[in-house]
């Protein structure tokens, strides 16, 4: 298997070549191999093994009418593709990060969350408990601004309103459009 690799001399302080490392992305050799066909020779199997093993790990998770596919990446990221049903299998959001899979899912179950979101401060019983409080702040912080523009604010306005936790979530006593803000 010939991959397009780069090879670097690893030096002692004294600048002597003790050995080389092959690195394609984010693999590399380790330890170092005395000469640079030994260190590409041993990379191989790795990126091998990345493209047969891990980038074969898929898991789609469905949920309130949208879907997404998880997969591992040649670079040992989380690959996330997510659709909307009633779209044609438009794609709606594509991304990539350093998570495990699970925390790729519990991020996707928070994101339908506030998609989906019915104007109320009920928690979902599809978003982690681990979001819960995250989920609380973020429908508070929803139903404030909602409050502040409902109240005649412009969007800035209503937003710096929205941001003050102590501020109501629906007009009452505290009118937000006598608020010093």
């Amino acid at each position: 298997m010939r991959i397009e690799s780069t090879t670097n001399p690893v030096k002692s302080h004294r600048g002597k070549i003790l050995g080389y490392k092959a690195h394609y992305r984010n693999l590399g050799t380790y330890p170092e191999e005395p000469t640079k066909a030994e260190a590409e020779a041993k990379l191989a199997p790795m990126v091998q093994f990345r493209c047969e093993q891990e980038s074969a790990s898929v898991k789609v998770v469905a949920l309130r009418g949208y879907v997404c596919v998880f997969t591992y990446s040649l670079e040992g990221w989380v690959e996330t593709r997510m659709v909307q049903a009633g779209f044609e299998g438009t794609l709606q959001s594509s991304s990539s990060s350093q998570q495990t899979i699970a925390e790729a899912v519990d991020s996707f179950r928070y994101h339908v969350a506030q998609l989906t979101w019915d104007g109320s401060l009920n928690i979902p019983n599809y978003v982690p408990e681990a979001k819960h409080r995250e989920f609380q702040a973020w429908a508070e912080f929803q139903l404030r601004y909602k409050t502040a523009t409902n109240q005649g604010m412009t969007d800035g306005a209503a937003r710096e309103w929205a941001c003050d936790h102590l501020n109501p979530y629906e007009a009452g006593p505290s009118d937000p459009s006598t608020s010093e803000n």
